[in-house]
C-alpha cells in the first residue's frame, strides 16, 4: 500500500516538473518572439506617426520595411477623402513621398507579375520603397532549388527596373 502511494506521488512530482518545464519553454518562446517583433513594431509606429503628421494618411492597412540603397518604411492606407494612398518614409524621416495607389500597382499585382512572367519563380513577398529616386516594388521570389531572386518593379506600371539573381 505504501509502495503504491509513494509511486503515485513520484509520478505526480514528475508530471509537475515536466509541466513546469513546458510552461517555462513556452514563456521563453513567446518572449523571444515578442522581442524579435519589437523593431518592426517600433518602425511601424514611428513611420505611421510621421505619415499622419505630414500627409493626409488617416488609416493604415499595410506596412513594408524596404532595404536596398537606403531604408524606407512604407504604408498603404487611406487619406481623409477615403482615397487609397501609398506613403514612403525614409529612415531619416525627411522627404516623405505620397503616391495615389490608383496610379500604381499593388503588392499583390507585383507578385502576380513575377509569378506570371517568370514561371520558374514563386513570389514570396513584396516591399515598397525608392530605388534610383523612383518608387518600386521589390519582390522576393524563390525557385524550386530555393535560390532567391529580387525583382524591382516600377510602382507605376510594374515594369522591370532591376533583377538581383541567386542571392
Amino acid at each position: 500500500m505504501k509502495k503504491n502511494l509513494a509511486k503515485e506521488e513520484r509520478q505526480e512530482l514528475i508530471l509537475f516538473i515536466i509541466s513546469g518545464v513546458l510552461v517555462v519553454i513556452i514563456a521563453l518562446g513567446i518572449l523571444g518572439y515578442l522581442k524579435a517583433q519589437s523593431p518592426m513594431q517600433q518602425a511601424k509606429k514611428e513611420a505611421t506617426a510621421l505619415a499622419k503628421k505630414h500627409t493626409g494618411l488617416v488609416n493604415v492597412d499595410e506596412f513594408y520595411w524596404y532595404n536596398r540603397q537606403q531604408t524606407y518604411f512604407s504604408l498603404i492606407g487611406s487619406d481623409k477623402k477615403g482615397q487609397e494612398i501609398a506613403v514612403i518614409v525614409p529612415k531619416s524621416g525627411d522627404k516623405i513621398t505620397v503616391l495615389p495607389q490608383k496610379e500604381g500597382i499593388t503588392a499583390d499585382k507585383a507578385k502576380a507579375l513575377v509569378n506570371n512572367t517568370f514561371h520558374s519563380q514563386t513570389a514570396k513577398k513584396a516591399e515598397l520603397g525608392i530605388y534610383d529616386k523612383k518608387p518600386v516594388w521589390e519582390v522576393m521570389a524563390t525557385d524550386k532549388a530555393g535560390q532567391i531572386t529580387y525583382y524591382l518593379l516600377s510602382f507605376e506600371k510594374g515594369e522591370e527596373v532591376k533583377v538581383i539573381k541567386d542571392v
